[in-house]
């Protein structure tokens, strides 16, 4: 609602004017002078001419609820003194007080002056002038100027005195235009108006308020509070003043910005009392300003300026840290080649040492030279006895040398003249050569030969020691060292600045390139839709108009008489709405296209359309509902980035199996690249590559179905992964799939992961699952979470194989919002099947790629020489040299076909086998074959195939029947053409990743392989519609002439038009095959599933019959009316989420799943149950206990020791030579001292390292370990001679003395090697306290070698049935506890029991045919990896005991021993303070 006041002139404003005589006025400056004086002047009517009047006609609007901004301008209301500064005048406390509007200005009125003084009056207008308080005077600014800038030595002081006049008496006029205007509101009954009546921008409004009508009244003290343009621009605050106006008005000033159009208020006391027009606040229209539009543009530009000077602060700021870490790196690297250099000429000295040990300055009668006395850098004669050696018949004498013991290799090598010498004491065929001394030389190296360093094969080289002469004029040793190091140190550094000036320069070009091809394939994907809409500009810019072209003739609006444009931007969601309707008019070339025009603004980054037939609808064409949408570049808004989920089993390279690990990753990458948010929830599955996780830390854990699911994170390849590990075992499998539980296994992850999302507060905007494994994320989401929170949220569902889970597919093709497949061919082709024909409106092809950084060839470490398209053929050309080479082959310049692939039926093996063939028979070809067949049947077909072909073309074939990745970079460059014959082909990736290599494909017309190729013979209108050139042969069919036909002419292009064909190979590799263009696609993708499947026609028009706003609404209110009536209700419960559901899985339990709350149970894992009774074995306890105390008596312990009962004893196995292994355990897990003896009396906790005797009695191993017994008193001695081989006795004996000498729940043997958890070992084995007889450990079966000599033997391999059997279950032998009642049984039966050569296989040997229980718990076998032990550590979920299982225990433990302890050790604390 609004309300006008309409403020009019006075009729008896002019009359007053006129009176004559003396008029008396009071004044004050600012309205508030104490005392105001009086003054009289005369004769005002002759000044009125000079004064005109602003308008009287003013319109005040009020709207807007201002109760609703109260809280929010409170805020800015300013200072809480009583007198906020910027109001009229200002006092001393006032001025230290900070206006929030410097463009506002105070109140201010000039004083009549006396006239009298005229000096005075002077210095008053020129004060009046400057001082103002600091604000604007309310006269004309220009006539201010005039009045203190032409103020000079030149004007008389009559001239001075007049212009006071003037200004008093227009002073005068415009208080009584003022005092009419309040006159005037009074009379109305309104209690406010402003002065002018015409609100300009950049000028001052003066605002008055009558107290004694407002809610304020009573209130001491009283504020303007605004802001303009709706409250959206420059607020201020102003405290209003009183003025001389009769009638209680209060006034102050306020300055218009140049951007208003609005003025924006309300009165307040400083705190929470208002007077805000009724709640609609006070509004006043500003004339000849800018309008709300223009005001929007402002505000843009402004945002648009802020945005660039924070990206320039930003880029300083990263400039400025890059060049810190360049700096820091610099420092680190000169330190680095410092400490290089020193080792280095370390080394070289020591080297040397030996050299000058064996240097002389001759050899009698074997060679010399002259002169003696030489020094680096001159020229001496080296002498040579030639019959001195093995030389003396040799035609040629030459000499290879070096310097310093060969620092540099051979850098000498002369030949050899006859010195026909004539001094007889010279006897002998001399020979000579004049060399010249290396400059850093402190002694020469060489040796003589029978000819040049690449032609001699004889050899005198003093008898294998070389010869070695002093150079006797050298520079001092330690001078010549500290110079040789600071040589090396400037020889590295130059390598250095070299390597990394290379390496600068590969990575600038690396990133050039790929912003090259990113931008080449985003215009290609503009010009894609050229036959039916482009723009002009085809870069449509903001700010700017557009061009939108638009072809009827290939869309469903062909032949319509009409075509109109309805468009948007941001997606439908531009703050002006969509556009109005165009018709759309023939465009001025003459085609068939038809055009019309748009103003794009400044805030857009998306140009939205569709066409209809009619103004108001009817037949719609929305690009299959996905609307058009085309990018705007140069505005100053970005599109808000969507958070995409994807919930997958696989992902590449953590856990691939195939395909699907590839596209999860490197389109999570791809999307993510286009600043979209991406996370990946993903199993924590025990076979993961842990080494290409990043960053992994623990995140958090959670329940969900009666198990606690404990959550990591971490980056793979760049990309946030969750990983969610459910302490039930379903993921600790050792493999990704192949379980016969893989379907419950899957959908409990799905479950689960839907529920991190929520209890995790995520909001994602899509939900992508990838085939049958975690398609139940579709109706599980839709059954049980949209009403929870995921709103919002909308499922894609992608199908990377259609053989497997076709119900799971179906399903989810049913469930999901959007769906895909991986190629736009392969979604036509099973357009028919059952499981998809029913979801076809919402199903699309959108082709895979490839990761451009794994398959990159300028980067790429497997193949000689690093290429682009500049110079591919050299690149091509290397890589064949070095595959031949590799394999074997004839090096020629001949046509290389290459065939990489999985040999199954599905990838053609009878077409290649074909291929092969026709391949070797044409002019001498080669082909080469990588790959392996998962069918044994396949692969022995094959090897007789490589063995056959190996054996008659063996310069021309070869078969590489495994899977090698480096061999396949190098086939994929070195190879003329890849040969991929598939039946049937999704996508297909090696086609791909051969065109990035140059390589020409050869395919057949299938799936994606057709999507992507495009026949240099037959495609070109086909590729030219895709902006493509055709890439390379294809053929129909699946025989042989198919085959030939596109091999005969793949390979007569190479012999015939072989620059023809150089040229194909450099346009198939710039071809951009990478995720560019398929993520780009995914994102229009996701936006459609988001706006619930629909387009522009679902949101603003039915396409085909539009359907009022009303019919709508009465319908939605019929239909809420009858469920109420039918349902009863008004709202139905979802089903309970969680536990209820779960049962729903039909999950089967593996060898770790617990049995909690009956949700997963244990299949049948447990033999039956032998019905024997352990009474005997209490019969038999008093002869253990005889025997106990005749042990006890060889042992020092105490009365109260023998009667103690204790918790658990630890013998910990050792051996005379571990003593470093013994250290290393004290020094960290064991306690030792008073600690030792404190752990047993307060924990009942034993440890002690047990040692037999050595089979020399008193000998030197066994003073030692008495010794140190005595040192640290921590052995167990058993009668026992100790041997690896005596290991099973060994055990024996330990468990009989322990039971006898202690009384204790359990009894453990643990190696020295292994670290152990002392307080979170008691707490696991407390929860077997009710077990009497447990046997705990890692229980595993490996096979009975039966092989001699190989370690782990077992001689009594035939008791265990036929070679290749397995041992029963028993504990790993590193760690293993047992219950008191099975130590016993070992005690009573040590002599009956059989001593296996695995001590670990005896004790499970021992126990069959007992009722034991097996207990297999992991956290005893820990490893000391840090995604195992340390992560556990992180989490708080300590591990018992670890080790490392290549070793069967932890690899050299007496120096790693205390680094596993520091990771994976739990607090010692935890020991002390343990309850259990």
């Amino acid at each position: 609602m609004e309300m006008c006041w309409q403020i009019q002139r006075p009729a008896s404003l002019r009359l007053v004017l006129h009176q004559k005589g003396r008029l008396k006025i009071n004044t004050c400056i600012g309205f508030l002078h104490p005392h105001p004086k009086s003054y009289s002047f005369s004769s005002l009517a002759s000044l009125e001419s000079q004064y005109s009047s602003n308008g009287f006609l003013h319109q005040i609007t009020a709207t807007t609820d201002f109760s609703r901004k109260k809280q929010g301008r409170m805020s800015a209301s300013g200072p809480k003194s009583s007198a906020p500064t910027g109001f009229g005048r200002r006092t001393s406390a006032q001025k230290k007080n900070v206006e929030k509007d410097s463009n506002a200005t105070s109140t201010v009125t000039n004083e009549v002056l006396r006239i009298s003084n005229l000096p005075e009056a002077k210095a008053i207008v020129e004060n009046q002038s400057s001082e103002v308080f600091g604000e604007r005077n309310v006269l004309d600014r220009s006539e201010t100027e005039d009045g203190s800038n032409q103020v000079d030595n030149k004007i008389t002081e009559d001239d001075a005195l007049l212009q006071v006049k003037i200004k008093a008496e227009r002073e005068n006029l415009r208080r009584k235009e003022i005092e009419a205007l309040a006159e005037e509101t009074l009379l109305r009954g309104d209690r406010m108006f402003v002065y002018p009546l015409t609100a300009k921008p950049d000028e001052d409004i003066e605002v008055f308020l009558n107290i004694t009508l407002s809610t304020l009244n009573k209130e001491p003290d009283v504020l303007i509070m605004g802001a303009f343009n709706d409250w959206r621009w420059k607020s201020f605050t102003r405290i209003l003043e009183k003025t001389w106006i009769n009638g209680d008005w209060l006034s102050c000033l306020v300055h218009i910005p140049k951007e208003a159009y609005k003025i924006d208020f309300v009165f307040f006391n400083g705190q929470s009392v208002y007077d805000n027009n009724n709640s609609k606040d006070f509004i006043i229209d500003i004339k000849n300003g800018m309008d709300k539009v223009e005001f929007e543009n402002f505000l843009l530009e402004e945002k648009w300026r802020e945005q660039e000077k924070l990206a320039k602060e930003e880029a300083e700021r990263e400039r400025e840290e890059e060049e810190k870490r360049r700096i820091e790196a610099r420092k680190a690297a000169i330190e680095a080649d410092r400490a290089q250099a020193k080792a280095e000429t370390q080394r070289r000295r020591e080297m040397l040492q030996q050299a000058l040990e064996k240097a002389v300055v001759s050899a009698r009668n074997v060679w010399y030279i002259e002169p003696s006395n030489f020094k680096g850098g001159d020229r001496v004669k080296l002498y040579y006895n030639k019959s001195s050696g093995p030389l003396a018949n040799a035609k040629e004498i030459w000499t290879h040398g070096g310097f310093n013991n060969w620092v540099d290799g051979l850098s000498i090598a002369e030949k050899l003249v006859d010195a026909e010498l004539e001094d007889d004491s010279k006897s002998g065929d001399w020979w000579f050569a004049e060399v010249i001394v290396p400059v850093r030389a402190l002694v020469i190296d060489w040796v003589f030969a029978d000819g040049p360093p690449e032609g001699a094969f004889l050899y005198d080289n003093n008898s294998r020691q070389d010869f070695h002469a002093l150079v006797p004029l050298t520079t001092p040793e330690e001078v010549y060292w500290s110079e040789e190091e600071d040589l090396m140190f400037r020889k590295l550094q130059e390598e250095r600045r070299l390597k990394e000036e290379a390496m600068r320069v590969k990575m600038e070009k690396t990133g050039r390139l790929k912003a090259e091809t990113k931008e080449r394939t985003l215009k290609k994907f503009l010009l894609s839709q050229k036959d039916v809409v482009y723009t002009e500009p085809l870069e449509i810019q903001a700010g700017s108009s557009v061009t939108v072209l638009y072809n009827p003739s290939n869309t469903v609006l062909k032949g319509k008489p009409e075509v109109w444009f309805r468009g948007s931007f941001n997606r439908w969601t531009h703050r002006l709405g969509p556009l109005p309707p165009q018709k759309m008019e023939a465009a001025d070339d003459g085609s068939s296209h038809l055009k019309t025009s748009a103003k794009v603004p400044l805030d857009a980054y998306m140009m939205d359309f569709v066409f209809s037939e009619k103004e108001d609808g009817g037949v719609f064409d929305n690009k299959d509902g996905l609307d058009y949408h085309l990018p705007v570049v140069g505005g100053i808004a970005k599109e808000p980035p969507l958070h995409i989920v994807h919930i997958a089993v696989e992902m590449a390279p953590i856990a691939k199996v195939g395909g699907l690990g590839d596209v999860v990753t490197s389109l999570s990458r791809a999307v993510q690249e286009l600043n979209h948010n991406v996370d990946i929830i993903f199993p924590n599955y025990d076979c993961i590559k842990y080494n290409f996780v990043k960053d992994l830390q623990f995140n958090r854990s959670y329940h969900w179905g009666g198990t606690e699911i404990k959550v990591w994170h971490g980056k793979v390849e760049g990309v946030s992964v969750y990983f969610l590990d459910p302490q039930n075992g379903l993921f600790q499998r050792g493999c990704v799939y192949g379980c016969a539980d893989d379907a419950g296994r899957f959908g409990f992850f799905c479950h689960a992961a839907l529920e991190f999302l929520l209890q995790g507060g995520f909001h994602p905007d899509i939900l992508h699952c990838h085939d049958w494994s975690s398609a139940p994320v579709s109706w599980l989401f839709k059954d049980h979470y949209t009403h929870y929170g995921l709103v919002k949220t909308r499922v894609v569902f992608t199908i990377h194989n259609l053989e497997f889970g076709a119900g799971a597919i179906g399903k989810a093709m049913k469930f999901s919002d959007k769906a895909t497949t991986v190629s736009r061919t392969y979604a036509k082709e099973v357009a028919g099947n059952s499981v998809i024909s029913p979801h076809l409106y919402k199903f699309h092809g959108i082709v895979n790629g490839i990761d451009p950084d794994i398959w990159d060839p300028y980067n790429d470490n497997f193949i000689p020489v690093p290429y682009t398209s500049e110079n591919v053929l050299e690149g091509k050309r290397a890589a064949k040299e070095e595959l031949q080479k590799r394999l074997g082959l004839k090096s020629s310049d001949l046509p290389l076909v290459g065939i990489i692939t999985r040999l199954t039926h599905q990838k053609g093996i009878h077409l290649i086998k074909h291929a092969i063939w026709r391949t070797l028979e044409r002019n001498g070809q080669q082909v080469v074959l990588l790959g392996s067949a998962p069918d044994p049947r396949i692969q022995n077909d094959f090897v007789n195939l490589a063995n056959q072909l190996h054996s008659t073309h063996g310069d021309r074939a070869r078969l590489v029947l495994t899977y090698d990745e480096p061999l396949s970079h190098l086939i994929y460059a070195g190879a003329d053409f890849i040969l991929v014959p598939s039946i049937f082909e999704p996508c297909g990736l090696t086609q791909l990743i051969a065109m990035r290599y140059g390589s020409v494909p050869i395919v057949r017309k299938t799936g994606g392989l057709y999507d992507t190729v495009f026949d240099v013979d037959h495609d070109k209108e086909r590729a030219q519609a895709q902006v493509l050139e055709p890439n390379g042969f294809s053929f129909d069919g699946a025989d042989a002439p198919g085959v030939d036909y596109a091999l005969n002419r793949a390979i007569s292009a190479w012999y015939d038009g072989r620059e023809w064909f150089n040229s194909l190979c450099k346009t198939v590799m710039e071809q951009d095959w990478s995720w560019n263009r398929p993520a780009l696609e995914y994102i229009e993708l996701y936006h459609s599933a988001r706006k619930g499947g629909g387009s522009f026609g679902d949101h603003y028009f039915t396409p085909r019959n539009v359907v009022s706003r009303n019919s709508v609404f009465f319908f939605c209110i019929a239909s809420f009316c009858l469920g109420m009536f039918f349902s009863n209700r008004v709202w139905n419960v979802p089903e309970g989420r969680g536990i209820s559901t779960l049962s729903k899985l039909s999950l089967k339990s593996g060898d770790h799943v617990q049995n909690k709350n009956n949700v997963l149970e244990y299949g049948n894992n447990t033999i039956g149950i032998l019905d024997k009774s352990i009474a005997s074995l209490e019969m038999k306890l008093v002869a253990a206990r005889a025997e106990r105390e005749s042990l006890s008596g060889k042992f020092s312990m105490s009365e109260e020791a023998k009667k103690r009962k204790y918790f658990m004893v630890i013998g910990i196995n050792t051996a005379f030579s571990s003593r470093k292994r013994r250290d290393s355990v004290r020094s960290t897990w064991m306690p030792q001292g008073e600690k030792l003896k404190k752990l047993e009396e307060e924990k009942g906790i034993i440890v002690r390292f047990v040692i037999g005797h050595s089979t020399l009695s008193l000998g030197v191993l066994e003073k030692a370990i008495e010794a140190e017994e005595k040192t640290y008193g921590d052995f167990l001695r058993l009668e026992h001679r100790e041997g690896y081989m005596a290991l099973s006795a060994k055990t024996k004996t330990f468990f009989a003395t322990a039971v006898s000498l202690w009384d204790a729940e359990f009894y453990i043997k643990v190696d020295d090697d292994v670290h152990v958890n002392l307080a979170t070992l008691k707490t696991t084995l407390s929860s077997h306290r009710n077990k009497p007889r447990a046997y705990i450990g890692c229980m595993k079966s490996g096979p009975v070698l039966a092989i001699k000599g190989v370690k782990y033997h077992e001689p009594e391999y035939w008791k265990f049935g036929e070679i290749g059997n397995r041992y029963f279950r028993h504990a790993t032998g590193q760690f293993y506890a047992i219950s008191k009642d099975l130590a016993t049984y070992i005690l009573i039966n040590q002599d009956l029991l059989h001593k296996y050569a695995n001590e670990d296989v005896s004790l499970g040997s021992w126990f069959i045919g007992l009722d034991v229980e097996h207990v297999n718990d992991r956290r005893l076998c820990c490893s000391t990896s840090p995604h195992d032990c340390q992560l556990k550590a992180m989490m708080g979920d300590v591990c018992a005991a670890s080790f490392d299982w290549k070793c069967s225990g932890i690899c050299q433990s007496a120096e790693r021993m205390a680094d596993v302890h520091e990771r994976c050790g739990e607090p010692e604390i935890a020991l002390w303070t343990s309850s259990s």
